[in-house]
C-alpha cells in the first residue's frame, strides 16, 4: 500500500509540474507560424559580440521566467552540430520596440538589468526540422536561467547577451526569426561641409532608413568630423542654402528641431539612429553640426545636407520586437550597428518559459 501510495504522489507532483510550465512566444505572430526570416545571430555565429532583443509584445500578467527557447529554420536539412558558447546572459524592462536607441544600456529601465546568467560556457545542439514549418521547440535550443527572471507587464522585456567565444562541431543551421514589412526611405545630398581641423577632406554626412510595420527608422552617420566632439543634429522640413557670416559652410535647412547626438569618436566619425513611429509619408531635411574650436569664426563645423523622403507607412504586419547587435567582433560593445530592414520590428522567434 504504501508503494501505490508513494506512485500515486509522485504522480500527482508531476503532473502538477507539467501543468504549472507556461510558455509565451514572441514575436506572437510566428508562435505557430513559420517566421519570414532566419538568422544565425547570436546563438549560430561564430563572432564574438553583443545582441540584444527588445520584446513589447509580453502577455499582460507576470512572469517568472526560467528558460529561453529557439527554434531552427524550416529545412529539409539536418542539422547534428552543437556549439560551445562562452556568454553571459542579462535581462530587464525596457523601452518600447518602436523607441530604442543603439547604446544597448539605454533601453532598460533605469535599474532594471539583471544578470541572469553569469559568464559561463553552455551547450546547445542543432534542432529538429520540418518543412514547411515552424520547426518545434525541442528543447536543443533551449537556455536556462541561472536566475529566473520576474518579468512584470508593465513595460518591455530585453534579454542581452554577451558572447565571448562561440565554437561549432558539426553542421549547425540558422535559427527562425520574423519580419515585418519594410520600405526603404531615399535620400539625396545637397551642397558641401566644412573642412574640420585635422581633416584633408570635407566633412560628410549619410543617411538610410526605412519604414519598419509603421515605425520608421532612419540611420545617420558623418566621417571627417573633428575628433572627439560634440555633435548637434539639425532637422527640419525646409530646404535651404543660407549663408552665415563666421560660418564655414551654409545653413542648408530650418531649425525645427535642435538634437544632440552624442559625440565622434577618435578618427572624427559618428553614426546615430532615430527610432520613431512613421509620421506619414513626407520628407526630412537634416545637417549635422559639430564642435571645432579650430575653425575661424564661429568654432563650429558642419555637414552637407541630407533630404530624406519619407515612405508612407505599412502597417499590415506591425511586429513589436527590435534586435540590436554590434559586428566588429567586440564582446563588451556599448553600442549596436543599425539595419534598416532587420533591426525594428525584426527578431528571433523566442519563446519564454515560466
Amino acid at each position: 500500500m504504501r508503494v501505490r501510495i508513494s506512485s500515486f504522489l509522485a504522480c500527482i507532483v508531476v503532473a502538477c509540474s507539467l501543468q504549472a510550465q507556461r510558455y509565451h512566444v514572441s514575436p506572437i505572430q510566428a508562435a505557430t507560424t513559420e517566421g519570414t526570416s532566419d538568422n544565425t545571430f547570436p546563438w549560430a555565429s561564430s563572432s564574438m559580440r553583443r545582441y540584444q532583443q527588445i520584446h513589447s509584445d509580453m502577455p499582460s500578467t507576470t512572469m517568472r521566467i526560467t528558460t529561453l527557447g529557439f527554434r531552427q529554420n524550416a529545412t529539409t536539412s539536418t542539422y547534428t552540430g552543437t556549439r560551445t558558447i562562452d556568454m553571459e546572459l542579462s535581462m530587464g524592462r525596457g523601452v518600447v520596440y518602436d523607441r530604442v536607441q543603439l547604446t544597448f544600456d539605454k533601453n532598460y529601465v533605469a535599474g532594471s538589468k539583471a544578470m541572469v546568467i553569469a559568464r559561463k560556457k553552455i551547450n546547445i545542439s542543432g534542432g529538429a526540422t520540418v518543412d514547411p514549418g515552424p520547426c518545434p521547440f525541442d528543447g536543443k535550443l533551449e537556455i536556462k536561467l541561472d536566475v529566473p527572471y520576474t518579468y512584470l507587464p508593465s513595460d518591455s522585456l530585453v534579454w542581452d547577451v554577451i558572447i565571448y567565444s562561440n565554437i561549432v562541431l558539426g553542421n549547425f543551421g540558422a535559427l527562425d526569426a520574423d519580419a515585418c514589412p519594410t520600405t526603404l526611405v531615399s535620400a539625396t545630398s545637397f551642397g558641401t561641409g566644412c573642412t574640420a581641423t585635422g581633416q584633408v577632406y570635407a566633412m560628410s554626412f549619410v543617411a538610410s532608413g526605412s519604414d519598419n510595420g509603421g515605425t520608421l527608422g532612419l540611420l545617420f552617420s558623418l566621417s571627417n568630423g573633428p575628433v572627439s566632439a560634440p555633435v548637434l543634429m539639425i532637422l527640419g522640413t525646409q530646404q535651404l542654402d543660407l549663408p552665415v557670416t563666421g560660418f564655414c559652410t551654409n545653413l542648408y535647412t530650418d531649425l525645427l528641431l535642435v538634437l544632440p547626438m552624442g559625440a565622434t569618436d577618435a578618427t572624427g566619425r559618428w553614426f546615430e539612429a532615430l527610432v520613431a513611429p512613421n509620421p506619414g509619408a513626407g520628407s526630412l531635411s537634416a545637417q549635422a553640426i559639430t564642435i571645432d574650436v579650430g575653425q575661424a569664426g564661429f568654432p563650429l563645423a558642419a555637414t552637407n545636407r541630407r533630404t530624406v523622403t519619407i515612405p508612407a507607412p505599412n502597417t499590415t504586419k506591425v511586429l513589436r520586437v527590435t534586435r540590436l547587435t554590434n559586428t566588429d567582433n567586440v564582446p563588451t560593445a556599448t553600442k549596436a550597428m543599425f539595419f534598416s530592414t532587420s533591426s525594428v520590428g525584426y527578431g528571433l522567434v523566442t519563446r519564454f518559459t515560466y
